[in-house]
């Protein structure tokens, strides 16, 4: 006497115990409990339709996760070089502010340009007191960039000869952004809140920062 799946409907060996169909093990019942002769062509049928369904579910269902996945793979790469600017420039911004207030005046110095350090060493050190003594004096100090421009090759070009005016030295820039920044200083009495523009330039791979020499 034939079987069939339980779930499904699919017709099974004697000795079967584990549906292809439903990819588990179940349980099977004789035809004729389930009030269906072997040889009635039509009820099979049915079943035979009601599994092609469950496998095109099935399918379905793959090609919307692989559909989602793929979704994920390009809205995370978007992202990726949505964001690249900010990881570019963020960190050596970061760098510069941190070691000023924090006194860390190895990192204050690797942040700036080389040239600007060599040939403006005397107000580079005057900035990193100043701000250094804040931290000394208890005060709070934060930043927070406003807007970062990544300058276009006619701008880049400019800032090129401006950083050969304030140094003296012809300089090889990659790449560029103007960054605006926002800087806060609380004490106990008050807060005193200022805006500055500095910029940041890639050189031989690595960033730095170009003060503002207004």
């Amino acid at each position: 006497m034939s079987r069939v799946c339980k779930v499904c409907g699919t017709r099974l060996n004697d000795d079967d115990n584990y549906c292809v169909i439903c990819d588990k093990y179940v349980d099977a019942i004789d035809e004729t409990e389930r009030g269906i002769d072997k040889d009635d062509k039509s009820a099979f049928a049915v079943y035979n339709k009601s599994v092609n369904v469950m496998v095109e579910k099935k399918g379905n269902a793959k090609v919307i996760v692989f559909a989602v996945i793929g979704l994920l793979i390009v809205l995370t790469t978007v992202l990726y070089f949505v964001t690249y600017p900010s990881r570019s420039y963020g960190k050596i911004v970061e760098k510069y502010y941190h070691s000023m207030f924090e006194g860390i005046e190895k990192d204050y110095k690797e942040a700036l340009l080389d040239e600007y350090l060599s040939s403006n060493g005397d107000k580079a050190e005057m900035r990193f007191i100043a701000y250094s003594t804040l931290n000394v004096d208890g005060c709070d100090f934060k930043y927070e960039i406003d807007k970062a421009t990544k300058l276009s090759k006619d701008d880049k070009e400019e800032l090129v000869r401006d950083i050969k005016d304030c140094t003296g030295a012809d300089v090889d820039v990659s790449q560029a952004f103007k960054v605006n920044v926002t800087i806060e200083v609380q004490n106990s009495i008050d807060t005193t809140t200022g805006n500055e523009t500095i910029w940041v330039v890639k050189i031989s791979g690595k960033n730095y920062i170009f003060p503002n020499q207004e």
